[in-house]
């Protein structure tokens, strides 16, 4: 029985054309640096590189993406003007196309460790402001849902239209932690982080 258990898996992955793609998402920090003033984020990197197998006939796919991220976040409260960030991320997806449209839905973990600091300042009217800073590293893991479409430029390139959310927890944190990297924009409680968006991804067909 288990001889041919082997040989039918060797026999399927024969059949299955595997095709693989390297890809980049470059782009989220640009409205931080077009929009500075409107835009959560401030004068922020984001580049997250990407890695993606198609099988069984390009009917499913497994992606992995790792990603840095370093940049200051808006006012968070009139007691605390700015906060920077930097972090490194790691995730992972697996997705089911549609077949009858470029179209794909898929959900996998997501891994962050990053590194926060900030400065606050509490008005004192009768012995003067006191001021101090905040300083900590934190890890948070959960899980992203994504929803995708693939607009085809070439033979071998794609441009991929993702809309994403995520759910991930971390330690307790002194601080209100207002962008994570990796998972995204909080505004959830303390330490479950809540997060949702746009992405916009370009892929290079290998084989």
């Amino acid at each position: 029985m288990l001889l041919l258990s082997f040989l039918a898996i060797n026999v399927n992955a024969q059949q299955a054309k595997n095709h693989w793609y390297i890809g980049l998402d470059a782009f989220k920090g640009i409205p931080s640096y077009v929009l500075p003033n409107k835009f959560v984020l401030k004068n922020t990197f984001i580049i997250e590189p990407l890695v993606r197998m198609d099988v069984q006939d390009s009917r499913k796919s497994v992606v992995f993406g790792a990603g840095y991220a370093k940049g200051t976040t808006k006012v968070i409260s009139e007691q605390i003007p700015f906060q920077n960030f930097r972090g490194f991320y790691i995730k992972a997806s697996y997705e089911v196309k549609n077949l009858n449209r470029p179209m794909h839905i898929g959900i996998g973990p997501i891994i962050s460790l990053s590194d926060f600091n900030g400065n606050y300042r509490f008005k004192g009217p009768v012995f003067g402001d006191y001021e101090g800073s905040v300083h900590e590293k934190r890890i948070a893991f959960g899980a992203e849902g994504n929803f995708s479409y693939d607009v085809r430029v070439s033979k071998k390139i794609a441009l991929r239209l993702l809309l994403r959310g995520s759910v991930a927890t971390h330690p307790s944190s002194n601080m209100y932690i207002q962008y994570f990297p990796g998972i995204g924009y909080n505004k959830g409680i303390d330490n479950i982080l809540v997060s949702g968006g746009f992405a916009t991804q370009l892929y290079y067909r290998i084989n």
